[in-house]
């Protein structure tokens, strides 16, 4: 599993209980890529789309407001704890700067150790085609 997912599964920790179903998981899972999806959406649309998914999911305005605050704003706090450098917004407003560029990692060669930090090969580890 990449980074990328692993990431996304530690996120979604909270919505997944032990001992549950393929589909229960599949469901946290969906939900987790909801609540990520609002994290990274900014605050002034984020509104708007809870309102839409609030009709979509048919909920009164108590159920939804109880579902907000015990599920969807802990996932939101969540995301801007694990990924606090995250950025919200559409991805044409970010343009790097020159320090940005310093900040990324030197390239890795195939034969380097990988980042993973697991002994291997960067090659024989998270570089095999098909691990990312």
């Amino acid at each position: 599993m990449g980074v990328i997912a692993q990431s996304i599964v530690a996120y979604a920790q909270p919505l997944i209980k032990r001992n549950s179903s393929m589909e229960q998981t599949q469901h946290a899972m969906m939900l987790a890529q909801i609540c990520w999806n609002l994290s990274v959406m900014p605050e002034e649309k984020r509104e708007a789309r809870l309102t839409e998914i609030q009709k979509t999911l048919e909920f009164s305005d108590t159920d939804f407001n109880e579902f907000r605050k015990d599920v969807i704003d802990p996932m939101i706090q969540r995301h801007k704890e694990m990924f606090p450098n995250m950025r919200t917004g559409r991805s044409e407003e970010f343009i790097p700067s020159a320090s940005y560029a310093k900040e990324l990692p030197p390239k890795i060669g195939r034969n380097s150790p990988c980042r993973c930090n697991s002994g291997k090969k960067f090659k024989q580890c998270c570089g095999k085609p098909g691990s990312y």
